[in-house]
């Protein structure tokens, strides 16, 4: 049985992927897969692929990314995109941006964060 977070998850997915048509994106890959890590969604304006983290929330919760994608996650999601980038010779730019669906109060209300994940780079 598919639990009730998975369903709403799907749908927001789906939700997010009609959006970004609307605005101009092709959407590429829904739910790619490299080892253990997965993007929702891989769109393309022109030569940048935008990696979409898509998140379904009942209300708006974001005050800062580490709210919604922990930095765990974040790693996850800069590292599935970085071996995207380079197993698709279109890719010229990457970006990851951040789609909220905010559901239950009538329409949803879509929230949309480009650029919104960027790697963190330190000296050791």
């Amino acid at each position: 049985m598919v639990s009730e977070k998975k369903t709403r998850g799907a749908w927001g997915e789906k939700e997010a992927c009609a959006f970004l048509v609307s605005e101009g994106f092709s959407v590429v890959e829904c739910n790619w897969r490299e080892g253990h890590r997965e993007l929702d969604i891989v769109a393309r304006k022109g030569d940048t692929a935008h990696v979409v983290e898509v998140k379904t929330r009942h209300k708006s919760v974001y005050d800062d990314i580490n709210s919604l994608v922990r930095p765990g996650q974040q790693r996850s999601i800069l590292e599935a995109a970085d071996a995207y980038a380079r197993s698709h010779a279109w890719v010229k730019a990457l970006q990851v941006d951040l789609l909220v669906i905010i559901v239950g109060g009538g329409v949803p209300l879509v929230e949309y964060y480009p650029d919104a994940i960027q790697p963190c780079f330190s000296k050791m």
